[in-house]
């Protein structure tokens, strides 16, 4: 039973997860039109891949995608506010 959960959150955090991150992230930048999101997005969706590498606990890989996605849209609101633009 222990491998089968374990192929399930695989699946879980390769398939699934990044595609609904992916989604989200598209239409929030297409609703604001905000070019900077793709670069965060981009840069975000990398970030969520590598550590899917070093750590294959889906806990944790859920825990630091939700980190590095908060600090990026914190980021990139504060980037907006001071009305730079990153393209």
């Amino acid at each position: 039973m222990g491998a089968l959960t374990e192929i399930l959150e695989l699946l879980i955090g390769f398939i699934v997860l990044p595609r609904i991150v992916l989604f989200g992230w598209i239409l929030f930048a297409a609703y604001f039109n905000l070019s900077s999101l793709l670069i965060t997005l981009v840069a975000q969706i990398l970030i969520l891949f590598v550590l899917a590498r070093l750590f294959f606990n889906f806990r944790r890989l859920i825990a630091y995608g939700l980190i590095i996605a908060g600090l990026g849209s914190v980021v990139d609101f504060l980037i907006s506010l001071l009305g730079f633009s990153l393209v």
